[in-house]
């Protein structure tokens, strides 16, 4: 679904700024949806509104963790960083 529009988006004529800013807000709703979607199938447990049939449990011992995204040379790089001691309380204990 995603790739399909996509390829819909890059196809799809800009003929004055009304357009072009339409075409970037939809870019960007694009970029955050495909954001949204690899970073839910990174994790692997359920955690809050994120739930996953395959992995149905929260798990902290593996991922009390933050996922980032940063630019990579022709894709996004999806990594995890620990979160830092005392933001949410006690961390887990492995």
């Amino acid at each position: 679904i995603l790739q399909t529009a996509r390829d819909r988006l890059y196809t799809a004529g800009v003929d004055n700024y009304h357009d072009l800013a339409k075409y970037h807000s939809a870019e960007s709703m694009l970029m955050s949806a495909e954001f949204t979607l690899r970073a839910a199938l990174m994790r692997k447990e359920s955690r809050a509104g994120h739930f996953r049939e395959d992995y149905p449990k929260r798990d902290d011992i593996n991922w009390f963790k933050w996922i980032t995204i940063q630019s990579g040379h022709d894709q996004p790089v999806f990594t995890t960083v620990p979160v830092p001691s005392g933001i949410y309380g006690a961390l887990p204990e492995k």
